[in-house]
């Protein structure tokens, strides 16, 4: 039994070196017997295309393992079903959430359910009996619910595994372990006990998510064998500088020597907080700019500035679930919906498919068309042949038709019927007026988004907003070193550049 955590600071290759971990296990124990953990889908995801001779059922979150372990007792998970049959019969303060929620949205201290209380409260392992009152109220109704109806929920698939089931293969790799919770650390001591080998990797100073019961002492403590990578692809030597200098101002860490790449950089102080400043800043430089903020509604002055100034904007982290169009406006919906980016680049598309021309004629106000277009172009919207002119001028008139073959886009949002399709339309047609067909592809030159969501990430030039919401300014007063990781993680995303701006309130954040 052998046990290794790998400390990976910004930019050293820690999913390459990981990868390599996992070809050496997987030809010493067989790629079946390997599991590879991660806390997030995107993080599995990025392992899982990598070549690691690993089945892509044994790499997973913990909580896919966790869950998978227990599915031959044929449980099932409590879901928005659930939740309304469940609020159905408790006081108002007792109910659960049953929409899903933007987490970008969701900063230290804002759990604002009580769920969520008692979620933090399970994750960090304090025992029932020294939960407040109400908390113990709500753990009375939630469980008798959960046991009647045979239902367990996300923090049980932990829980139950850890009481009841052994590691299921011979060697664990866990990615990001950092931010495990107490229980999560707990299932996963448990199965490095039982294994022939474990690795966890992560970095101590790049812990984000404590806020919800992660456990930085348990990831510094795991094991004696501590190997640190010794050399950062990302940041250039002044950055580096200042991101050392700022995480030094944590005493409770793993000191990390390493090397920054063979290139100067630059950090500067903007003398600015507007968003307008900002983005017309970010718009000038060379390469990719991210704008980061420490929750998701101080994004919300920044994406109405980019809207305004008709500025593609994009987050590629989040590019999957219900808010993914939100951040990527230039986004394809692939076989699955047309996006209002798709419907624009349709009409633009030169010659026309009939495929091509369902896709933005069926937006149109009945108006604008013949007759029995729409259903015309439905029976044939998976045909890549291509529409004869005479037949465009049926479908859309004389009028129309040269208004289209004129690429005329104000026409085509001003005909479209539903008015708020008409709305996403009007800022991506602004931007290609601005722009052109470059400005409709889905990697723009600006990014955005919070700090937690982009971790992993990188760009040329990074802006970071110091900003602190109301409760994660009260958190700051009473421990500062969550606040300070988190400004780590964005500033260590520069490759070229580190802006910090201007604070609002000098009183809190100082560079």
């Amino acid at each position: 039994m052998s046990k290794t955590t790998l400390f990976g600071p910004p930019g050293t290759g820690k999913t390459t070196t990981l990868s390599k971990w996992s070809r050496q296990a997987a030809e010493k124990y067989g790629g079946e017997n390997v599991m590879i953990c991660s806390l997030t889908k995107t993080a599995a995801t990025e392992i899982r295309s990598r070549d690691i001779d690993v089945p892509d059922e044994n790499v997973g979150t913990l909580h896919a393992h966790a869950y998978r372990s227990l599915s031959e007792d044929g449980v099932k998970v409590l879901g928005p079903k659930q939740a309304e049959e469940f609020n159905r019969d408790v006081p108002q303060g007792m109910r659960l959430p049953v929409q899903r929620v933007d987490t970008d949205d969701i900063v230290m201290g804002d759990a604002n359910s009580i769920l969520s209380i008692v979620d933090l409260l399970r994750a960090r392992r304090i025992p029932t009996y020294n939960w407040h009152p109400k908390a113990q109220e709500f753990w009375n109704l939630y469980s008798e619910f959960k046991h009647h109806n045979s239902l367990i929920d996300f923090t049980d698939m932990i829980e139950q595994a850890l009481e009841t089931q052994d590691c299921p293969t011979k060697y664990v790799i866990m990615d990001e372990a950092q931010d495990c919770s107490a229980l999560e650390f707990a299932l996963l001591q448990k199965w490095a006990d039982q294994a022939k080998g474990t690795v966890i990797a992560g970095d101590d100073d790049q812990a984000a998510y404590e806020w919800r019961g992660a456990s930085v002492d348990a990831f510094l403590t795991f094991s004696e064998r501590q190997d640190v990578l010794p050399k950062s692809y990302r940041l250039p030597r002044l950055v580096k500088e200042y991101v050392d200098r700022w995480i030094h101002r944590i005493t409770n860490r793993k000191e990390k020597e390493y090397d920054a790449r063979d290139e100067d950089g630059q950090v500067a102080e903007l003398d600015t907080n507007r968003p307008e400043d900002i983005v017309e800043h970010a718009s000038k430089q060379p390469g990719t700019s991210m704008i980061l903020t420490t929750c998701g509604y101080m994004t919300r002055p920044f994406l109405a500035c980019l809207k305004e100034n008709a500025e593609p904007f994009c987050n590629p982290y989040r590019v999957t679930g219900q808010f993914a169009s939100q951040w990527n406006p230039m986004l394809s919906g692939g076989a699955s919906a047309v996006t209002a980016a798709d419907s624009l680049r349709a009409f633009l598309q030169q010659p026309p498919t009939y495929a091509s021309c369902h896709a933005w004629v069926k937006e149109l106000c009945a108006t604008s068309l013949t007759h029995g277009t729409k259903a015309m172009l439905k029976r044939r919207k998976g045909d890549g042949d291509l529409v004869p002119v005479d037949q465009m001028i049926e479908i859309l008139g004389q009028e129309g038709f040269e208004q289209w073959a004129n690429m005329n886009v104000e026409w085509f949002v001003n005909s479209v019927k539903d008015p708020k399709r008409r709305a996403m339309l009007s800022y991506r047609a602004r931007v290609y007026k601005k722009h052109g067909l470059d400005g409709l592809k889905p990697d723009a030159k600006i990014m955005i988004g919070t700090i937690h969501s982009v971790k992993g990430g990188q760009a040329d030039n990074v802006y970071v907003v110091p900003d602190l919401s109301i409760a994660a300014r009260e958190a700051w007063y009473q421990e500062e070193d969550p606040i300070i990781r988190q400004f780590y993680i964005g500033m260590t995303r520069a490759k070229q550049n580190l802006f910090l701006v201007q604070p609002k309130r000098r009183s809190v954040i100082e560079w």
